[in-house]
């Protein structure tokens, strides 16, 4: 509260509870499942699922369900498990593309990791997918990629504006991870920008916060690098860099893991927009 006349200025406690919403329970039936140990679709069955989560796969009792259950006759269709976009920007800027995020539910993608947002953006988004029953799939985020502060240099230099948290030293390095760790991430993006002492200095800040660092591998250097600091993933071994056997040996060897990053080949403008069917349901 903010006093006109004295200028006094009092902090007001609030708190914002959401219970959330119940989806109704769906029984699809005459689905055939995607059987990863036969190689092949199985059989018609039925799948159960309670508040958005998956129950029972199989027969289901006419007692189980109860009498609110939505039924839906799925006529022999095929169903795979919920696809995985590991690389995404979900504002998408510098592709001139305004995505619809109901997009990536259509195309059949139910989560999607974010590696380089605004977190107070796709923190919305995580959240508006969590409390409500909006059809968006489930967020993973890193919130701002840490970039090398140059001496005069602003985030817009580098084309990402408020994408990016410019770092200098280990102190700085280190209260930004732990900023970005208090504030909810699933990971840290540290972008090629930053040179060996920092991303040493990430890689270390990271462990002692139990949060993976993801890092570019645009390159044979930059591989290199991340094996030996430590990074956990490395983004865009894709055209047009060639890499070799061995590249890929030791990338097996550490257990680092290896993003291409398809998105970036045209792959968002595919997942981005809304197939046919949906926006004739949708204008």
């Amino acid at each position: 509260e903010y006093d006109l006349s004295s200028g006094a200025r009092e902090i007001v406690p609030v708190r914002l509870a959401s219970p959330g919403e119940v989806d109704p329970s769906l029984l699809i039936e005459r689905a055939r499942l995607l059987d990863f140990e036969s190689a092949g679709f199985g059989e018609e069955t039925s799948i159960l699922i309670r508040s958005g989560r998956i129950e029972k796969v199989g027969e289901v009792a006419v007692g189980q369900v109860g009498e609110t259950v939505n039924r839906l006759d799925a006529g022999g269709r095929f169903v795979i498990p919920g696809l995985i976009e590991p690389h995404m920007h979900v504002e998408a800027p510098y592709w001139l593309v305004d995505v619809d995020q109901r997009a990536y539910i259509a195309h059949g993608v139910t989560t999607v990791r974010d590696v380089g947002e605004p977190l107070h953006w796709v923190k919305s988004l995580a959240q508006r997918s969590s409390l409500t029953g909006a059809p968006l799939p489930r967020y993973l985020f890193t919130g701002e990629m840490l970039q090398h502060k140059v001496l005069g240099a602003k985030p817009e230099d580098f084309g990402y504006g408020e994408s990016s948290a410019l770092i200098f030293d280990e102190e700085t390095t280190r209260r930004v991870i732990r900023e970005h760790r208090e504030r909810g991430v699933h990971a840290i993006k540290a972008y090629a920008t930053l040179p060996m002492n920092l991303h040493r200095a990430v890689a270390e800040a990271a462990r002692s916060e139990r949060l993976p660092v993801i890092a570019h591998g645009t390159n044979v250097k930059e591989i290199v690098r991340s094996v030996l600091v430590g990074h956990s993933f490395i983004e865009h071994l894709n055209g047009p860099s060639r890499f070799h056997d061995d590249v890929h040996q030791l990338l097996g060897a550490v257990g680092t893991y290896w993003t291409p990053t398809l998105s970036i080949m045209g792959g968002t403008r595919i997942l981005g927009a809304p197939p046919d069917f949906m926006e004739s349901e949708h204008g």
